[in-house]
């Protein structure tokens, strides 16, 4: 092998391992990891909305988040064909409470979305709905409608933030609708008729549930509600049974008395049908700010605030300020080119011994004896020769 012969096949692996050096530092970069921010709303408002589900809903408090605008609606109680009636009467609607609350980053709030009442058209009404909504009475001649749930928020250790109440409940009769329920500053309205003898049940307050109605006697009344709430107690009173049941009352921070039922006769007075359930109270704790409330109609019987079942609104701002920027992409960066190979210079003429200098001392020194070995054989055979000739000038003589 020439001089030439190691660089030539050398270079091009040298050039092929460079171009893969290269080309790995470009795939280093290429996955560098930085995870950026998911989403969100790191400096717009954002909204959002939590629906009935049946089952307590929580929610995280973002970072940077201080405070939020919380608008709860609480679920209407149920309608009621009743006794004739070629349809069923729309029930009353829950009330409705917004208020601004401090929030901590990193805490959790509980949501309680309420149940809408249900119709004894619809399904069975002798239990309560989710939110607190009381049972309707049961008789012959019609159940009353459940009363409709409350919707609630909860903040940490289950303390109770904000309520707006449901509706009451029709009575079995479809006659008497239920009383409206209660927002935040906004009382709650009691069942109808308001006469001895099959009362609608009275309106859920503020420190305690509203009074069952009564009937012509205790076995015909209503029960009372109760409260304050919890994230899994039913607070509306069960309306009476008898001969036309009384309505449910509509949870809420106390709930609504459910409505007396109707005797086999009549109620006293003349009236007709059993007694509605009274609505829930809405509420907001002492630290909630800008608070406002409706209830859930107003005295004249208009529409229902809300129909169907409750609602919860969340609204907030993030700031941006005091959330973690998200990581910068790394600068893209042109990986270095390898170095190229120094030439070899072929050189001409007898060979240079190698230089000690050069780091091939034992080289040198082989090659050395391997020259002073070739010396001794070249003396050894001029004796043999001179050797040959003297015995051959002997033999001749």
């Amino acid at each position: 092998m020439d001089a030439l012969e190691g660089p030539k096949k050398m270079r091009p692996k040298l050039l092929r391992i460079s171009a893969a050096l290269a080309l790995a530092g470009g795939l280093v970069w290429q996955g560098a990891a930085y995870a950026s921010q998911s989403g969100g709303c790191s400096t717009a408002t954002c909204t959002l909305s939590f629906g009935f589900t049946g089952s307590a809903q929580t929610f995280t408090v973002p970072a940077g988040v201080s405070s939020l605008v919380a608008t709860l609606r609480g679920a209407s109680g149920g309608g009621n064909m009743g006794d004739g009636l070629a349809t069923s009467n729309i029930g009353t609607g829950g009330g409705e409470t917004t208020a601004t609350i401090p929030v901590t980053p990193g805490s959790t709030l509980t949501v309680i979305v309420g149940q809408a009442g249900i119709d004894p058209a619809a399904g069975s009404t002798t239990s309560g709905v989710y939110g607190g909504g009381g049972p309707g009475g049961t008789g012959p001649k019609g159940h009353g409608s459940t009363g409709g749930g409350g919707s609630f928020v909860y903040g940490p250790g289950n303390e109770l933030l904000l309520a707006a109440g449901g509706g009451g409940g029709f009575d079995g009769s479809g006659t008497w609708g239920g009383g409206a329920g209660g927002g935040a500053g906004a009382p709650a309205q009691a069942g109808a008729p308001n006469s001895p003898g099959c009362g609608g049940g009275g309106a859920g307050g503020l420190s305690a549930g509203g009074a069952g109605g009564v009937g012509l006697d205790s076995s015909l009344d209503g029960s009372p509600g109760t409260g304050p709430t919890t994230p899994t107690s039913t607070v509306g009173g069960a309306g009476g049974d008898g001969y036309i049941g009384g309505g449910g009352g509509g949870g809420g921070y106390y709930g609504g008395g459910g409505g007396a039922s109707q005797n086999p006769s009549t109620c006293e007075y003349g009236t007709s049908g059993g007694g509605s359930g009274a609505g829930g109270a809405g509420y907001a704790y002492p630290g909630a700010t800008d608070v406002s409330g409706k209830a859930g109609t107003d005295v004249s019987g208009n529409a229902p605030l809300s129909s169907g079942n409750g609602s919860v609104v969340f609204s907030y701002v993030v700031n941006a300020a005091a959330v973690t920027s998200t990581p910068a992409a790394p600068a893209a960066t042109t990986p270095a080119a390898p170095a190229t190979p120094t030439p070899v210079k072929l050189v001409t003429g007898p060979p240079v011994p190698p230089s000690p200098t050069t780091g091939m001392l034992p080289l040198g020194l082989a090659l050395a004896g391997i020259g002073i070995a070739g010396l001794g054989g070249v003396a050894i055979e001029r004796r043999r020769r001179i050797r040959r000739l003297i015995t051959e000038e002997v033999a001749s003589g």
